[in-house]
């Protein structure tokens, strides 16, 4: 196959795709088009990924371009945004895919790729630069721990075939404070923010629904910076008792919780010689032991089959660990 591809539109622009590299240029009746990155104008532009996860997709409009072997497709600009249109089989309504787009052009160039199983498949795109994954529902929860912890730094579209708008999401980005949480659920009940710990931490603590404010690590994967991030919050309520009469009425659970999420954010450094010293400054208490365990052991299962190893091994040794502080502090007070 050729190094290079060019492609033609209608209105005279042109592109011409260089295959090894993944970039290309453009042009506009023989004139360059420049697109803006970092403030500078640029002529060689990176080439787009978008991959589709999940079974039964089908383009719309390809045809109109006559795709190449690599799928190459001449997405139409539509307000700012390269529009690709795709529907699923059994969806109701077809849904499109908007990719922000700064370039004054009516046609952009982005390489479409259709694979049927994220888990086979991720490891060949993940290297790419301009990389975008288009996955379903169902598959994005299959593989909810591989996007919060190895493909946070990533953008991608979740798509339901309920909901009319296709959802960009980027589980690296911290959830906006400025939005009340509680709100956003009661618009959108079946949002999948019920799986984001962060965000389903500030429902609860909004209305001091302490109960499921702790069971949300027995419940959802949760990660060392989000687990950071909760235990920030606690830190905020607690920092106002004195001045908020009715955090000062919550106060015995601020400080139990603060404690809870704080022996939680040492756990789940995944540092072995953070356990070490948890033991030796006895940080959790023997009441509390019990608690910290269902939690490790419910991280443990909640990421299994995921290919997290390290993560695994450390869960089971902190469990075992653990387990054997338990008996020691059990001895002792015998």
């Amino acid at each position: 196959m050729s190094l290079f591809v060019e492609k033609k539109t209608d209105d005279d622009e042109f592109f011409q795709l260089n295959i090894e590299k993944n970039t290309f240029t453009a042009y506009k009746l023989g004139n360059p088009l420049l697109a803006e990155k970092e403030g500078k104008k640029i002529r060689v532009h990176s080439l787009i990924l978008l991959v589709f996860y999940g079974e039964d997709v089908e383009l719309l409009n390809v045809d109109k371009f006559s795709p190449t072997e690599n799928f190459f497709y001449l997405a139409p600009v539509v307000d700012g945004f390269l529009e690709v249109k795709f529907k699923v089989k059994n969806y109701k309504t077809p849904k499109t895919v908007k990719l922000k787009f700064t370039a004054k052009a009516n046609h952009w160039p982005i390489e479409i790729k259709l694979a049927r199983d994220f888990k086979k498949n991720k490891s060949k795109d993940s290297d790419k630069g301009l990389l975008y994954f288009a996955l379903d529902w169902e598959e994005y929860k299959r593989n909810l721990i591989e996007f919060k912890v190895k493909y946070k730094h990533l953008r991608y579209f979740v798509y339901r075939d309920d909901v009319d708008q296709v959802e960009e999401r980027a589980d690296g980005a911290k959830t906006p404070m400025f939005v009340r949480a509680k709100d956003v659920l009661e618009s959108d009940p079946e949002s999948n923010l019920r799986l984001d710990p962060v965000f389903m931490a500030r429902v609860h603590l909004r209305v001091f629904n302490w109960v499921e404010f702790k069971r949300l690590p027995l419940e959802l994967y949760i990660s060392t910076e989000q687990i950071s991030e909760i235990f920030s919050f606690i830190e905020v309520m607690e920092g106002k008792i004195s001045v908020v009469p009715s955090l000062k009425k919550q106060e015995k659970e601020i400080l139990t919780s603060k404690n809870y999420y704080l022996n939680l954010k040492l756990l789940l450094s995944y540092n072995p010689s953070v356990l070490e010293k948890i033991f030796d400054s006895n940080t959790i208490s023997q009441t509390k032991l019990p608690l910290i365990l269902e939690v490790l052991k419910a991280q443990r299962k909640i990421i299994e089959g995921q290919n997290l190893l390290k993560e695994e091994d450390y869960l089971s040794m902190a469990i075992e660990a653990l387990k054997f502080h338990q008996e020691k502090l059990n001895q002792s007070h015998n």
